[in-house]
């Protein structure tokens, strides 16, 4: 399709792949471009067998019918529009670290335990920011920065008040289990944005 232009580019919406894109602020010609200029790759299998394509490009994935005429379903790749430094973990602290998983084995030595549960709905991936992060992008960074490093650079925090993250979609699944709170837990939250 590199010699079609991109308003000619056929895209059949389905009432679920509306749904979505009005979810996740996603436009026709996002996904016009994607199937113009983005990588294709074969997509699942949908439950009766028929073959789908997987289009990628500037942070969208669009799922096609075998035809890659009909739109299935679409979504902003995940931390897209946003870049964060992970904090250099120095010997010391990987050894304070282990120092401290070894203490937080027996549980009355634990100061506190948070326990977030993060919504992992389709609607958290709707980009609701200019910069193209989604609402799950959001949360992660509002857990990195405002819960976990502000906590630790304020002194509010030690190894010993512990943290558990659990994404909460369909089912429940645990992210991060009882790690104490040090810059290698907030490393592990933005590495949730990649």
């Amino acid at each position: 399709p590199s010699e079609v232009p991109l308003e000619a580019i056929t895209v059949l919406s389905s009432e679920h792949g509306r749904e979505r894109r009005l979810q996740r602020n996603i436009a026709i010609k996002d996904l016009q471009a994607a199937i113009k200029y983005g990588k294709k790759i074969p997509g699942f299998k949908r439950p009766d067998g028929r073959e789908t394509w997987m289009y990628t490009h500037a942070g969208i994935t669009y799922v096609t019918d075998s035809t890659s005429k009909k739109e299935i379903t679409s979504w902003a790749a995940q931390g897209c529009g946003v870049n964060v430094q992970k904090f250099t973990i120095a010997r010391k602290m990987y050894q304070d670290h282990e120092r401290a998983q070894n203490t937080i084995r027996n549980k009355s030595k634990w100061t506190s335990h948070t326990v977030a549960v993060v919504d992992q709905s389709g609607s958290m991936r709707k980009t609701d920011t200019s910069e193209g992060a989604t609402r799950a992008d959001v949360v992660w960074l509002a857990l990195a920065l405002n819960f976990i490093s502000s906590r630790i650079k304020k002194g509010e925090s030690t190894a010993t008040d512990l943290f558990s993250l659990v994404s909460m979609g369909d089912i429940g699944n645990i992210l991060i289990s009882q790690q104490p709170t040090d810059w290698i837990l907030f490393n592990k939250i933005i590495d949730l944005l990649r």
